[in-house]
């Protein structure tokens, strides 16, 4: 799902079934102190909401697309199965 309000705030992608949160972030999230702060905030909601985020900057998703699908793939396998065996729907 694309741009989703989880309550607190827009994340850029979601895949509820894993509980996983994707964010494609710009140079600011790195660079800057407030923005640094903001998303250590954000993940910590999300963490509470017991979601996971995973952050890749706009320079990998335009140049190793292929490698951050895989890596978004392989989390969401992974999260799967520790759903499956914890018995969480």
């Amino acid at each position: 799902m694309l741009e989703y309000w989880d309550g607190h705030k827009h994340v850029d992608m979601c895949v509820r079934e894993a509980r996983l949160f994707i964010e494609v972030d710009g140079p600011q999230h790195k660079k800057n102190y407030n923005q640094i702060n903001s998303d250590l905030e954000r993940d910590y909601w999300s963490r509470k909401q017991k979601y996971e985020t995973l952050r890749f900057t706009n320079q990998e998703v335009r140049y190793k697309l292929n490698e951050v699908v895989q890596e978004i793939i392989k989390k969401i396998h992974e999260k799967n199965h520790e759903y499956t065996r914890k018995g969480i729907d």
